[in-house]
């Protein structure tokens, strides 16, 4: 578990000044990010995504080879099925069968789809962030107009809450999204945080 200590010295060591590798690879996406993680890169250039946005990206900036430049140490997830593992950079979602807006979210940035589900959520401060909703279906579309500028929070029927390592035994087999890529139907799923898995140069391009 992730002590305060290391909650505040994560916060403090997130980002750091560098000089741009002459061989480095970039990622056009959340998904990419956990893909090239998977591969075994280090430090990765970002051009688009949740974690691009939550970041304050701009498109009409771009990084250079050489350049001395600013970049972030990010946390990532790790979620763990019955069968295998997947790595996820943005979100990860638990859903009800029927009820899909019934469930619970973690996440890892701020914005997730133009939307702002969990205002105070951080990437480099060594946690996640799980939403757990039990909103009825016109709730739900309310909180959903809301959520773009983080006015869907406080609400008595959405829980927020910051986690570390935790796991979930479901009766019925719940749909598991990671990243917006679909994992399937799972009873089983466990969440572990990979703090400061990853360097990301914002904007870079190659």
């Amino acid at each position: 578990m992730v002590s305060d200590y290391d909650y505040r010295n994560f916060l403090n060591n997130w980002s750091k000044e560098i000089v741009v590798p002459r061989q480095i690879r970039t990622a056009g996406s959340d998904q990419e990010i956990a893909e090239l993680y998977e591969l075994g890169e280090k430090i990765i250039g970002l051009t688009s995504g949740d974690l691009h946005s939550s970041l304050g990206g701009n498109l009409s900036v771009q990084r250079t080879v050489a350049n001395k430049t600013t970049a972030c140490n990010i946390d990532l997830g790790k979620v763990t099925t019955e069968q295998d593992s997947y790595i996820f950079a943005s979100y990860c979602k638990i859903l009800h069968r029927y009820a899909p807006w019934k469930g619970k979210v973690i996440v890892n940035s701020q914005l997730i789809a133009g939307r702002r589900l969990a205002p105070k959520a951080h990437p480099g401060d060594g946690h996640l962030e799980l939403i757990e909703s039990s909103l009825t279906f016109r709730q739900a579309l309310l909180a959903r107009r809301k959520a773009k500028l983080g006015d869907h929070l406080p609400h008595p029927d959405l829980k927020i809450k910051r986690v570390h390592n935790f796991k979930y035994d479901f009766e019925e087999s719940k749909k598991l999204v990671i990243d917006n890529q679909f994992i399937g139907y799972h009873k089983f799923v466990e969440f572990e945080v990979l703090p400061h898995a990853i360097t990301i140069i914002v904007d870079f391009r190659n």
